[in-house]
């Protein structure tokens, strides 16, 4: 840290805590690989916590070559969302998108999920 103490003008600062689970996600990293020419596709499932619930309002990729579709499964305190992922892209190469979720939730309104791939 940098202060405007001229004696002490660094400090190192030290922040230690428990953290908290705001959702259950699997896979926890989102990885789409496949030959080109063929679809590529998985799911992630999404589990809001009980402390934390939230709803999913909306979906949307950052990678015009990655689509998604939402769907709500199962009620009450064992709702989950599966998220249907799948690129359109189909030349050889690497590939990486976010997904952006807008939530009910008033602590975390939008949730990003991270997704990279590789067309062999």
């Amino acid at each position: 840290m940098i202060t405007n103490d001229p004696e002490n003008k660094k400090r190192e600062l030290v922040i230690t805590g428990m953290v908290e689970k705001f959702a259950d996600i699997s896979p926890a990293r989102f990885r789409l690989s496949g030959k080109a020419g063929k679809l590529i596709e998985r799911t992630i499932k999404i589990k809001p916590r009980k402390k934390y619930p939230f709803i999913i309002k909306k979906v949307v990729s950052t990678n015009k070559s990655i689509n998604c579709s939402l769907s709500t499964m199962g009620e009450g305190q064992k709702t989950f969302y599966a998220i249907r992922v799948e690129t359109t892209q189909m030349e050889k190469g690497r590939f990486k998108g976010k997904l952006i979720l807008t939530t009910t939730s008033k602590l975390k309104p939008e949730l990003e999920i991270d997704i990279s791939g590789k067309i062999r």
